[in-house]
């Protein structure tokens, strides 16, 4: 593989480790967001109000969920270990490992660290889908219901209905879900 060749593999690999840890992120605020429906088909004006006033950082939300679920020490130590990705990988990557872009074999180390970093974060979605999971059962959102609103919203996605319609259309049968 040729310099180039081998630069733009580093930036998949860089993308794939991204992405990632924003499935991870993304997957804990769903889970966050599902909390505040305990008891209630959805939140009241002042749950809201406390949800939006929340710092949505990965820190805050992996606290946050921990004082609410019960999350097992190996998921714990895989989660922080995906906050520490996410972290290096959003803050600091490239100060750190852009001098290494210049040579094949610094390249071929790069690709290393981002697969293997990838893997991890992919391994942490993995964990906070199963935490997300929990909280739904936990508040009553059966996951026949959660499937049959992403197919339907993947669908209309393809299809090229525009997001806020298709949300818009789910929203009644989104308050059906869960508690009376």
């Amino acid at each position: 593989m040729n310099a180039v060749e081998l630069r733009k593999e580093v930036f998949a690999w860089f993308g794939t480790a991204v992405y990632y840890a924003q499935c991870v992120e993304v997957e804990l605020i769903i889970a966050r967001l599902f909390f505040a429906r305990r008891g209630a088909s959805e939140p009241s004006d002042e749950e809201w109000q406390k949800i939006e006033g929340e710092k949505r950082t990965l820190g805050n939300l992996l606290q946050f969920l921990r004082k609410q679920i019960e999350v097992g020490q190996e998921e714990v130590e895989v989660l922080n270990q995906c906050l520490g990705d996410r972290n290096f990988i959003v803050h600091d990557y490239w100060y750190r490992r852009s001098s290494l872009l210049a040579t094949p074999s610094g390249c071929e180390d790069v690709i290393a660290e981002l697969q293997q970093m990838a893997e991890r974060l992919k391994r942490g979605n993995a964990i906070a889908e199963a935490i997300s999971r929990r909280v739904r059962a936990q508040v009553g959102i059966d996951e026949a219901s959660v499937r049959q609103v992403q197919h339907e919203f993947i669908t209309r996605l393809c299809e090229g209905e525009l997001e806020d319609a298709i949300i818009e259309r789910q929203a009644k049968y989104l308050q059906k879900l869960g508690p009376e």
